[in-house]
């Protein structure tokens, strides 16, 4: 038996795999490293085949700090123990964190679709069924932010609090829509939240709902409900650490 006929029945063994793993920041479900991984090497054992080599290499690296994106390309050697015929495949992969931690997800990455593309496993995912990235494709090109949200003229328009931030409407909108991980809005709400308790309440409405939108479209949750539930919970529970944090602190120093 040839080490194409040993792949043959390989891949019949490991063609579909469950999704196992739930993110539960973006709300998406998907089949995990671990979980290919063990149906592959089953795969491979009863076919009589090994994998003699693997060689990651890193392919890029742009950004800095925890934006730090690291792609990189997995070669893995599989040989047949019979004949010592071997073939080769690769995959890509990206890793989005700081330190290492950005590379061991982009090899961890590659390493899954190299053998999703060998052994055309199937998860139920199309790329090509993503709705909202269709939706977002199909709307209007962004006007410019001073021209783009009738909250900006009030915002600026607002005088700081002695201890709130130095900032105008305009770099509120552009905060916003530089939010591409929802965390991240958190932080922008509580840095302009002094300056945009002082706004008429139909500025501050404004103001809520252009957050909320980026953070709908950034986390992808199905519209503004989803994504203002979502970071009132998030917001009170930062604020809650916060307090915590300040309660605590003459304890720490004594």
């Amino acid at each position: 038996m040839t080490i194409a006929q040993k792949l043959v029945i390989a891949a019949a063994s490991c063609g579909y795999v469950q999704k196992d793993g739930n993110n539960a920041f973006h709300k998406y479900r998907y089949a995990s490293a671990a979980n290919i991984l063990g149906h592959v090497n089953d795969a491979l054992t009863k076919a009589g085949l090994a994998v003699v080599e693997t060689l990651p290499e890193i392919v890029s690296e742009t950004g800095a700090g925890k934006d730090r994106v690291v792609t990189a390309r997995m070669t893995i050697v599989v040989g047949d123990t019979e004949t010592a015929e071997r073939v080769t495949f690769r995959g890509l992969g990206s890793g989005m964190d700081s330190g290492d931690k950005a590379v061991m997800k982009a090899i961890t990455a590659a390493t899954k679709y190299a053998w999703m593309g060998a052994f055309s496993i199937s998860t139920g995912d199309d790329p090509e069924a993503d709705e909202d990235t269709d939706k977002r494709a199909a709307q209007p090109a962004k006007k410019p932010a001073s021209e783009r949200k009738v909250v900006v003229a009030e915002v600026a328009q607002a005088p700081a609090p002695d201890d709130g931030p130095e900032v105008d409407g305009v770099s509120y909108v552009v905060a916003v829509d530089a939010i591409d991980v929802p965390g991240k809005a958190v932080a922008v709400w509580q840095a302009y939240k002094p300056l945009i308790g002082q706004l008429h309440p139909a500025a501050r409405v404004a103001a809520w709902e252009a957050i909320c939108e980026r953070v709908s479209i950034a986390g992808r949750m199905g519209g503004h409900k989803a994504a203002s539930a979502w970071l009132k919970k998030a917001i009170a529970e930062e604020e809650a650490r916060l307090a915590s944090a300040t309660a605590t602190a003459p304890e720490a120093q004594g």
